[in-house]
């Protein structure tokens, strides 16, 4: 009966600690100032984590920096097959009820993806929540999802 009860604990854990794991973690990482590489300060940042979708193995980070009247959104993922450009977007809602596209991002190839989102700052994103960011499979893929993380300002 003690071994039952041990391997039960045991089961338990890996389901929760996979089922905290496919929600992202700690999804956001509040950040301070950044500088840029000219010694300039940019403001705020944060760090989103990006958990993998429908059993892609795809997962990994975004991080929104503040620089000057602009936002950079950086993604860096693992788990994605080589030489193709994975369409990115960040969506209105949250990774288990995405809506439509608020902001067009630079598509990931090859695991990273950087764009400057002219006139939109972390606290523009504050005012539109929820929002996502959304890594979809390929273009011609679109609606298959591969990774995904809550924005939590």
């Amino acid at each position: 009966m003690n071994k039952f009860v041990v391997i039960a604990a045991v089961v338990i854990l890996a389901l929760v600690g996979w089922w905290i794991w496919s929600q992202g973690g700690a999804p956001t990482t509040p950040g301070t100032e950044e500088t840029s590489q000219n010694g300039e300060v940019t403001g705020e940042s944060a760090t989103i984590q990006l958990a993998q979708s429908n059993f892609s193995g795809v997962s990994g980070a975004a991080t929104l920096i503040e620089s000057g009247n602009n936002l950079v959104v950086m993604i860096e993922t693992s788990g994605a097959p080589g030489g193709v450009a994975q369409p990115a977007h960040i969506h209105a809602g949250t990774c288990s009820e995405l809506g439509g596209i608020v902001y067009e991002l630079a598509p990931v190839l090859d695991g990273s993806s950087e764009i400057q989102l002219s006139g939109v700052s972390l606290s523009d994103l504050a005012e539109q929540m929820p929002l996502a960011i959304n890594v979809h499979k390929s273009a011609e893929e679109i609606g298959v999802n591969v990774a995904c993380g809550d924005i939590s300002l």
